[in-house]
Formats: C-alpha cells, sequence, structure tokens
C-alpha cells in the first residue's frame, strides 16, 4: 500500500508536469501563430 501511494503521488505530479508543458506549448503556438498572422506593415516601434 505504502508503494502504491507514492506512485499515485508520483504519477499525478508527472501529469500535472505534463500538463504545465502541454499549456505551455499550446500558448507559445497560439502566441507565434497570432504574430505571423499580424500585417508586417504595422511598425514595430511598439517593441523599441
Amino acid at each position: 500500500a505504502r508503494s502504491d501511494s507514492a506512485q499515485s503521488k508520483m504519477m499525478s505530479g508527472v501529469g500535472g508536469f505534463v500538463l504545465g508543458l502541454l499549456f505551455l506549448a499550446v500558448g507559445l503556438f497560439i502566441y507565434f501563430r497570432n504574430q505571423k498572422g499580424r500585417p508586417t506593415l504595422q511598425p514595430t516601434g511598439l517593441l523599441s
């Protein structure tokens, strides 16, 4: 029972880590896709 609880704890930790990575990847994907979708005629003075 002890190893079972430790395994479930580890699995939940790994699951949370993978979920975090997934959300991060999706967020970056949407961000970069929006950046590409913007017209390049816009002045880039906002960044500087």
